[in-house]
């Protein structure tokens, strides 16, 4: 099916195992969260190793509207599922397709979904969790027929998938991972040198607090502007590690900074490509 086929295709170009949640796509009303994919996080399930498949992708596709779907409840139902995956330490990479061509099924249907789409990703713009991911209007809007279906309207997804995954790999690769290393108890704030150092494309950093507070780590470019926030949640005691990766950034000096209610320290990074 889809997901599984995007599910292997993210994983070969990334080297990630990644759960691929596929919603709506080719006029489905939508998949059963609960029963498909919300039971195969718990103990037994599939993705029950969490830091294993530490990333989810959602495959959104819109045809027309079975029965009013796609509803604004639609949008409560996403924040719910969100919610839910970035509780277990999942991050989720959001994505979408749209079909809003003049020969598309229930137009006004499908901007209504992009729309939902929207507010629940500017509502977790500044989430370190949640990656907003593609909206592959354009791949699939096109005047060529290559990706089309037999009817000439429907996106044919199986000769367009190699295309969905070069597009959405850099925006899985760019999703931050963070570890607590186990067995060592800190007597004080500190942010250590990342390494290596220099680096292409990725590289590690590590912190520590030694009270539960809220964390911020952010990264800024020479010029002081804001490019990545890899942090941004309540963590406990504890040594910790971030994976940065820069794929998508230019070579130069960068600066990342922890911040915590009480503490707040700069340190200086060279990408080099």
């Amino acid at each position: 099916n889809i997901a599984h086929m995007l599910q292997t295709a993210l994983r070969i170009s990334t080297g990630k195992k990644i759960s691929v949640i596929n919603r709506g796509v080719n006029g489905s009303q939508h998949s059963d969260w609960y029963n498909d994919y919300h039971n195969e996080y718990m103990p037994g399930g599939r993705y029950a190793d969490h830091n294993a498949y530490s990333i989810a992708v959602f495959f959104f596709g819109a045809n027309n509207a079975h029965n009013g779907y796609p509803a604004a409840s639609f949008g409560n139902d996403m924040r719910s599922n969100i919610s839910f995956l970035n509780g277990l330490g999942v991050k989720v990479v959001y994505n979408s397709i749209h079909h809003t061509k003049e020969s598309f099924v229930d137009a006004g249907t499908q901007i209504a979904y992009r729309d939902i789409w929207n507010t629940v990703m500017n509502e977790n713009a500044a989430n370190p969790k949640v990656k907003r991911g593609l909206d592959l209007y354009s791949l699939f809007n096109s005047n060529e027929s290559r990706y089309l279906g037999a009817d000439k309207v429907h996106p044919d997804l199986s000769e367009g998938m190699n295309e969905v995954a070069r597009q959405l790999a850099p925006i899985v690769q760019t999703v931050t991972s963070v570890k607590k290393i186990q067995g060592f108890v800190p007597n004080s704030f500190e942010l250590y040198q990342n390494f290596p150092n220099p680096f292409n494309p990725s590289t590690s950093i590590r912190y520590s607090i030694n009270k539960a507070d809220f964390v911020s780590l952010t990264v800024y470019d020479m010029n002081g502007r804001e490019v990545n926030k890899l942090i941004s949640e309540n963590q406990g005691i504890g040594f910790y590690e971030v994976n940065f990766d820069a794929a998508n950034l230019a070579s130069g000096i960068y600066f990342y900074k922890l911040e915590t209610s009480g503490f707040s320290e700069v340190k200086k990074m060279s990408l080099v490509k």
